[in-house]
């Protein structure tokens, strides 16, 4: 049946939006649109970052969360539940959200060369999701250039940590706190670039969002990213059974230096499965260790690294997203290597 030339687009995303359920089609088109801005948003920054770090290494990666901070298509776990915890901000479409600090991030970034952009995601005055990029800066002040000192015995060793900011207010540039960040380092105008790109990727990710919701509607888009949670959910469960032991299995390996003359330092991991739930132990791993070779280690990427793991080898063409984050069980000993 032909849809009548008098009923327009936006006539039939409202249509949509009154469909509860969403037909496979449509979900299937919305998380393959999703999977695209991914790669789209990491091909923005690869091009114009001009660090080796981001240009050459890769060292970078993209997210899109859903209005609840979940991410719902990505490739590192979701810092954002963490970081609104602990700070309060009254979002408005054109702010940008930049920080570098692992302990107000709950570890997504696991040191402070990394340098991470939140940009919330409005469409109509409401929050229907995020959008998020970080890039790996050569240099971010500190002892020693690169900004990755061996013997610093503390985060302050390392550099400047970046709470998180707003850094485009409305819009408008942050101009005071961008020349704060940027006098403490050592590369400020390759840092102001690769910054930059990391926004314009951010910013590609909140614009296929939008499109997304003017072609399907508001209500259908935000319907589909709990969809396609608890699709990747579903998968997940079924995985975990195949795949995973019911006896307690652990493994352990060591660090031989912390490259201030201490060590061994072991690592221990205890894995197991209860019915269709995962349980990662890290009990029994060293104390931190006095140089820098400790990893705050952030829940929500450990199961991301879990589901990837999963995902990639078993069923290569499952959304990766946090859907399942409830079924995996992590132990991080506080004080520890992985924890400190």
């Amino acid at each position: 049946m032909q849809t009548p030339r008098s009923v327009s687009r936006s006539q039939l995303a409202r249509q949509k939006q009154r469909n509860k359920e969403i037909d496979t089609i449509t979900l299937d088109l919305i998380e393959n649109a999703l999977k695209s801005t991914l790669q789209e948003m990491d091909a923005v920054l690869l091009r114009s970052a001009i660090s080796p770090a981001i240009r050459e290494q890769y060292d970078e990666s993209s997210m899109i969360a859903d209005h609840k901070g979940h991410m719902v298509a990505g490739h590192f776990g979701s810092y954002i539940a963490e970081m609104l915890r602990d700070n309060t901000f009254d979002f408005s479409p054109g702010d940008v959200i930049l920080q570098s600090d692992p302990y107000k991030s709950g570890g997504a970034v696991s040191h402070i060369n990394d340098w991470m952009v939140l940009i919330p995601i409005f469409y109509d005055q409401s929050l229907v999701g995020y959008s998020s990029m970080f890039g790996h800066m050569v240099d971010v002040g500190g002892p020693v250039a690169g900004s990755a000192s061996v013997s610093a015995n503390s985060i302050f060793g390392e550099g400047v940590k970046i709470p998180p900011i707003k850094i485009y207010d409305k819009g408008n540039i942050n101009q005071a706190a961008l020349d704060l960040v940027l006098n403490n380092t050592r590369t400020p105008q390759m840092n102001y670039r690769d910054l930059m790109a990391i926004v314009a990727g951010s910013r590609l990710g909140e614009a296929q969002v939008l499109e997304l919701c003017d072609r399907f509607g508001r209500q259908t888009y935000t319907h589909a990213c709990g969809q396609l949670l608890s699709r990747t959910r579903q998968t997940m469960k079924q995985l975990i059974i195949n795949t995973l032991p019911t006896e307690p299995l652990s493994f352990e390996d060591f660090v031989d230096d912390d490259g201030c003359g201490n060590g061994p330092f072991k690592m221990r991991l205890t894995v197991w499965r209860e019915e269709d739930n995962a349980y990662f132990d890290w009990t029994g791993t060293s104390n931190q260790a006095p140089g820098a070779i400790n990893f705050y280690l952030h829940k929500g990427m450990f199961k991301m690294f879990v589901g990837a793991c999963l995902i990639v080898n078993f069923e290569p063409q499952m959304l990766l997203n946090e859907g399942f984050y409830d079924l995996i069980h992590v132990t991080l000993p506080k004080g520890s290597l992985v924890q400190p």
